[in-house]
């Protein structure tokens, strides 16, 4: 086995990656004998898949060798001839996903041949399906005898040199879903030179974090334009007693990067809830503080510019952003998602998220949803990684950063 552990570059500038502050190996491998099992990471890895001429040398202390590889020259022709060190990541984590990053390993030559540049290539690939063709390339990097990126050759497999791949184009890896990383090696002859050596492979991003907020006010809004403190929520076209409700969320996650999101909504039982009906989900606009920040005790639904405009479905549409929509029936629970949703809280700016609740035009019948005091309010729930600004707001201050680059 050989090692460099060195995967930092300090700078004193500054340098924007994605979640910096908490970015992690999702699955590494080192190589330790014949070993080719996962040996690192907080996901699952598969064990590393070696394909035509790459081997873990018998006798070696450990890394894989590429020492016979049938035919190069290009991407497609190390496919075609199915060359890779290969293995895949499953996100095991129940409903929090994973950002990708990088791809980081070691790599060293034992006895290359000199020849003239460009001399040697390596390609990462990743399929969500299985197939892998050019355009499943995420990053390469050739190198040479010449320039900034020049071959160097280490006696005895002392040292290696650490080289990072950009992956972060594959995006979140979903709860429960696996994503196959292939390395592909060429170079500029029909075969490859002997002994092209590879070690500590790790798949690097951030794994999101949950936060669930119950609401933190929520009322009703009749028709006649009074307030009541149960969100109830009806629509029988034009009746006094129809209703729309509001509901208000604060938590600081929103200012975090939003990979995904939810809203819980809960019905109660009985004379409460009296059938089953649908429902239309609005967001009311950022920095809309009358309705935005409402709270129960001081709110006027009637007050110059309100939400609230006795129209057909009670509220001013061009002050809200329609989200989607659910149906709901007596003593149950609606998880609402939807990408309008996700995009409508990535655009907040205070920490506040308030919605708005509509019925489609029906029956009279009742429908009053949980209020925040009771043991199913309703939830706001965010899957999100630490934004890049966020990141930085630590590190002012300090006079030189010690930061992975990110290419």
């Amino acid at each position: 086995m050989y090692r460099n552990s060195v995967l930092l570059a300090c700078s004193t500038a500054l340098i924007f990656p994605a979640a910096m502050s908490s970015a992690a190996s999702l699955v590494g491998y080192d190589f330790v004998g014949a070993s080719t099992a996962q040996s690192s990471g907080v996901l699952t890895g598969s064990s590393v898949s070696l394909n035509g001429g790459a081997a873990v040398r018998s006798g070696q202390t450990g890394y894989v060798e590429f020492s016979t590889g049938r035919t190069a020259n290009s991407l497609s022709n190390s496919i075609a001839a199915n060359d890779y060190v290969g293995f895949t990541l499953t996100n095991n984590l129940s409903g929090r996903g994973a950002v990708l990053d990088t791809i980081t390993l070691d790599w060293g030559f034992n006895s290359p041949n000199q020849v003239a540049p460009p001399f040697y290539s390596l390609h990462t690939l990743g399929s969500r399906n299985g197939s892998f063709s050019t355009a499943n390339q995420l990053d390469s990097l050739t190198l040479s005898k010449t320039g900034p990126d020049r071959v160097q050759l280490y006696e005895g497999l002392a040292n290696a040199r650490p080289t990072t791949f950009d992956v972060s184009s594959l995006g979140t890896i979903q709860s429960g879903e696996s994503i196959e990383f292939r390395v592909y090696f060429s170079d500029n002859r029909d075969q490859f030179s002997p002994d092209h050596l590879v070690d500590n492979v790790s798949v690097n991003g951030t794994i999101a974090k949950t936060t669930s907020v119950a609401a933190s006010e929520d009322l009703a809004v009749r028709r006649n334009g009074n307030v009541e403190p149960n969100p109830h929520v009806k629509n029988s076209n034009n009746n006094s007693v129809d209703r729309f409700g509001l509901f208000r969320f604060d938590t600081d996650a929103l200012q975090n990067e939003i990979l995904d999101a939810a809203l819980e909504f809960s019905s109660r039982s009985g004379t409460a809830w009296q059938g089953e009906y649908t429902f239309n989900v609005w967001g009311v606009l950022d920095g809309d503080l009358q309705d935005e920040a409402f709270t129960e005790a001081s709110y006027d639904p009637n007050a110059p510019g309100a939400l609230f405009d006795g129209s057909g479905d009670l509220i001013h549409n061009a002050q809200v952003v329609n989200l989607g929509s659910f149906d709901l029936g007596a003593n149950s629970t609606a998880n609402f998602t939807s990408q309008a949703l996700i995009d409508f809280l990535r655009n907040d700016t205070n920490g506040i998220a308030s919605f708005a609740l509509t019925r489609n035009v029906g029956n009279g019948g009742n429908s009053v949803f949980e209020n925040n005091g009771s043991a199913r309010p309703a939830t706001l729930t965010l899957q999100t990684i630490p934004s890049p600004t966020a990141a930085l707001a630590g590190l002012v201050g300090l006079g030189s950063l010690c930061l992975r680059r990110r290419r």
